[in-house]
Formats: structure tokens, C-alpha cells, sequence
């Protein structure tokens, strides 16, 4: 079973969220990892590469997600094929649109994660608008982060990292 998502950014680096190695009390060694990656279904393993380091933020705060990434530095360059490609990263902090949500996790409340990789279409939401949903809830949300959801259709039952992209004149840009 998976255990996070991420995004290949260049021949040796994928991207991902701290909160998949470091948890309050426990941490994953890169040594037991591997990166799969080219398949939509858990039995489609087109391409497996060890895991040589996980670089986390150092200001990843687990209690609150705050600068929850992580970078894995790969044992072996990846090869470009029609499956495998890196993805652009945003230079600039994006306030509307649509983006999509990807990952390997639930997709109902009471189940297990699914062995296909789903995806979705979300809004891009008001920072303000979904900081006062936070805030309802007694929690603060960063002013660094992107909201996006909507009504059935979000990440929120989802376990594993989901990373959000925008399609961009036929080209994937990752978003956060």
C-alpha cells in the first residue's frame, strides 16, 4: 500500500509532504523506502527507485502542518518516458482557478485507501474565507498555504498526500 504521493520535480528529487516521515514521535528512514512511479493502479508497477535521503523543512511544525514538505533525493536518475515526466513548480502563490487532487488514499469516510490513483478538480478557495473555517474550529491556517475544495469534492477523507496541480496549457504545474 502506498504510503504518500509526491511529485517528481527532476531526475533524481520527487516532492512530498513532511507529515509522510516525520509524525510526533516517530520517523521514517529513507532506507526502507521506495518511489513507484508511472502506474495508475497499485498492481501496475512500472518504475520502483530507492530512497537515498528525505530532506523535511525545517520549520515543519506536525502539530499544525506548517511547512509540511519533504524533497527525496532518489539512488538512480529517473528515465523520461510517456509515464514518467517531471513537473514544473509554480514561481508565484496562486489565489483562484482550478486545480486537481491526486493520491492513493480513501475515498470514503469508513474505508481503507484504494488501489487506483484518483484524482479530482477542486476550486481554488479564498484564503480569508477558509481561514474563518479554521478559525471556527479553533485552529489557524498559515498564510502560506493554498485552500481548495468544494462541496464533495476535496481531499479531506483522503490518509495519503495529495498533490495539487493546475493544467496549464497542456502542461502540469505544481501548485503545493
Amino acid at each position: 500500500m502506498p504510503l504518500c504521493g509526491g511529485a517528481i520535480i527532476d531526475e533524481r528529487h520527487v516532492l512530498t509532504a513532511a507529515h509522510c516521515f516525520r509524525m510526533k514521535k516517530i520517523e521514517i528512514s529513507a532506507s526502507t523506502l521506495s518511489v513507484v512511479v508511472g502506474n495508475l493502479h497499485i498492481s501496475e508497477e512500472t518504475v520502483r527507485k530507492k530512497v537515498q535521503e528525505i530532506f523535511i523543512h525545517e520549520n515543519y511544525d506536525p502539530d499544525y502542518y506548517y511547512n509540511d514538505i519533504a524533497l527525496l533525493r532518489i539512488s538512480e536518475t529517473f528515465h523520461w518516458t510517456n509515464e514518467v515526466q517531471p513537473i514544473r513548480l509554480s514561481k508565484a502563490l496562486t489565489k483562484s482557478g482550478i486545480c486537481i487532487v491526486s493520491g492513493w488514499g480513501n475515498i470514503y469516510l469508513d474505508k481503507r485507501g484504494t488501489q487506483w490513483l484518483y484524482s479530482v478538480e477542486v476550486p481554488i478557495v479564498n484564503w480569508t474565507f477558509c481561514n474563518q473555517q479554521y478559525n471556527k474550529k479553533g485552529r489557524s491556517l498559515s498564510d502560506k498555504v493554498i485552500c481548495a475544495g468544494a462541496i464533495d469534492k476535496d481531499s479531506c477523507q483522503v490518509l495519503f498526500y495529495f498533490v495539487l496541480i493546475r493544467e496549464m496549457s497542456l502542461k502540469m504545474l505544481l501548485l503545493g
